[in-house]
């Protein structure tokens, strides 16, 4: 599990009943974002009426499309979560890759850098996938589309 520093978000592994059950884990939080393939429908319950919103945006590990329209979609909400200061988990299966990469998107989108992260002898999660061909984009064209998310009037 990781917080971080610039929002009220953690990035964790797929939680079980037990991790959501945990004040000290799931305590506070009013945003679950799950970016696996796969979901479980009794924790989606427990959200619901836990009044935790939840949002699917599955992506693949590794693949050459990790998914870039999920990527977009999740930065974008973990965007308006960090502006309305919503606690918020970020998760997918071993909270190693996907859930830090997109919140480190959703970081170069409102502060225009990289947030540092040494993770495989790269710099962070959105470099190491570039460097890896997971995603089917230069790093400036994905700079330009995670800078026109907060581009826009909101």
């Amino acid at each position: 599990m990781r917080k971080y520093d610039f929002a009220n978000i953690t990035v964790r592994p797929f939680p079980t009943i037990s991790d959501v059950l945990n004040p000290y884990i799931f305590g506070g939080i009013k945003s679950v974002i799950n970016v696996s393939e796969k979901e479980d429908l009794n924790l989606i319950s427990y959200f619901k009426t836990h009044s935790m919103t939840y949002h699917y945006f599955p992506l693949k590990e590794c693949a050459p499309d990790m998914g870039w329209r999920s990527i977009m979609k999740c930065a974008e909400t973990i965007i308006d979560n960090v502006r309305k200061d919503i606690p918020t988990i970020v998760h997918c299966i071993g909270g190693n890759n996907r859930s830090p990469l997109v919140v480190e998107c959703a970081f170069y989108a409102l502060y225009g850098y990289h947030l540092s992260d040494e993770y495989k002898g790269a710099k962070n999660h959105l470099l190491y996938n570039v460097e890896q061909g997971n995603l089917p984009f230069t790093l400036q064209e994905i700079e330009r589309a995670l800078k026109s998310l907060t581009s826009r009037e909101r």
